[in-house]
């Protein structure tokens, strides 16, 4: 709607639904993939796709509510497995990093799950589950709600 391909929501939602159908979506990805020098058949065959050696759970350490998080400190965390570099002629593997399984507001139990991790070197990984442990922090009331959208610029 914002780019004007849509007039309003409702139609917006039925070309991404015909795009998703016919196929033109999947097809889009596979472009911007190989675009980008990746295997396009790989959108259609996930198991191409290159795999971790291990994966570990990392857990919260108390019960309350995820209260504030700090993303700088979880994109470190993810570098360091080598899913980012720290200068430009650092290599990436594409196969490790992590995924976040809580998010701000959410009530959570001692002993769920914070976060999964993709690891192919095990060097930094006790480093790694500190950094994470300590980029979220829980308190015993929900955050305020933040407001995402703040004005729309015409």
């Amino acid at each position: 709607v914002m780019a004007g391909k849509a007039t309003d929501c409702d139609k917006a939602k039925a070309m991404l639904q015909k795009a998703i159908d016919n196929g033109a979506g999947t097809k889009k990805l596979q472009e911007m993939v190989k675009t980008q020098g990746g295997d396009p058949l790989a959108i259609l065959n996930l198991d191409m796709l290159p795999k971790p050696r291990r994966k570990m759970i990392v857990t919260v350490d108390q019960s309350g509510y995820v209260y504030e998080m700090d993303t700088k400190a979880i994109g470190r965390a993810a570098g360091m497995l080598g899913a980012g570099r720290e200068k430009k002629g650092d290599a990436i593997d594409p196969a490790v990093g992590l995924v976040m399984m809580c998010r701000l507001g959410d009530a959570i139990t001692e002993g769920d799950p914070l976060c999964e991790l993709y690891i192919n070197e095990e060097k930094n990984v006790e480093q790694v589950e500190s950094i994470l442990k300590d980029a979220i922090i829980i308190k015993n009331e929900p955050p305020v709600k933040q407001q995402l959208i703040y004005d729309i610029l015409a």
